[in-house]
């Protein structure tokens, strides 16, 4: 990547509304044995700063690294970081007090959400809270989609707040963050309400994610789903009626109605579940 696009990759922008820089400034003026102490207990924005110190006094040569990385353009256009020193735990936290300090621009900081993520580190303290707080949009949905690999109880108020955020992209990465999550299921009520979403992208990924979770209760409002002008809507509605209940789904008057579908794609799937 050429020097000037790195430079005008690093434009500070607003993110989130915390000082962390200051409280790193302040954990760096600690002892060893006070960072251990404050990493085990305090707000998010406190441990994630002392786990960085600890980090720096521990490993400078790894502080020294994520400092100089430079992230590599992707295909897409996108940046990623790629340094082989990612791998390792012991970078998320110097990741994500960089996040949370919003010295990077939007993409950069989706990069570095992505990077923490792959670090194998303790990153989903930090990103849980940092998402209904960021002020970003692409950065909050990056945050919010990496949730589905998040412990559930540390996801849960991050996602319920995704799901009614103002922006449609950061509701439907709620909606793929619930369904991927291994222990998803027990955030699936907040999936209803998004099957009825004014945008037909985030109702697509509430049909699919109700049908993967196999939510029950979610039956009556995917069959309106089934009618709706969206032909990826109506697709996803007919396969999550198929993962709940084959059989049912196979006599609903909606779905054999599909049969016939003007989008070809819809029409094959409810053959399929029709057996017609």
């Amino acid at each position: 990547m050429s020097p000037l696009f790195f430079a005008l990759c690093l434009t500070a922008g607003a993110a989130v509304p915390v000082d962390a820089a200051g409280e790193l400034t302040a954990a760096r003026a600690l002892t060893a044995p006070a960072l251990e102490l404050r990493a085990q207990d305090g707000d998010w924005i406190s441990v994630l700063t002392a786990q960085a110190a600890l980090v720096e006094q521990r490993s400078p040569e790894l502080a020294l690294a994520m400092t100089n990385m430079v992230p590599t353009r992707t295909r897409a256009g996108s940046v990623r970081f790629t340094d082989p020193a990612l791998r390792n735990p012991d970078a998320a936290p110097l990741l994500l007090v960089r996040l949370a300090q919003g010295v990077d621009d939007a993409g950069l900081r989706v990069a570095l959400v992505d990077a923490a993520r792959r670090s194998g580190g303790d990153w989903a303290p930090a990103i849980a809270a940092m998402a209904p707080i960021e002020t970003d949009v692409a950065v909050r949905r990056m945050m919010v989609e990496v949730l589905d690999r998040a412990p559930i109880a540390l996801a849960t108020v991050a996602l319920q707040s995704a799901v009614v955020d103002l922006e449609p992209d950061v509701r439907g990465a709620a909606a793929r963050a619930i369904g991927g999550n291994a222990d998803g299921a027990v955030l699936g009520s907040l999936l209803l309400p998004l099957i009825d979403d004014g945008d037909p992208k985030v109702r697509a990924e509430a049909c699919r994610s109700a049908g993967w979770l196999s939510v029950t209760d979610a039956w009556d409002a995917l069959v309106v789903r089934v009618s709706d002008k969206d032909a990826d809507v109506r697709l996803r509605a007919m396969r999550a009626l198929e993962r709940l209940d084959a059989g049912r789904a196979a006599a609903l008057p909606a779905i054999r109605a599909a049969v016939n579908d003007a989008d070809p794609t819809a029409a094959r799937a409810a053959r399929k579940i029709t057996g017609g």
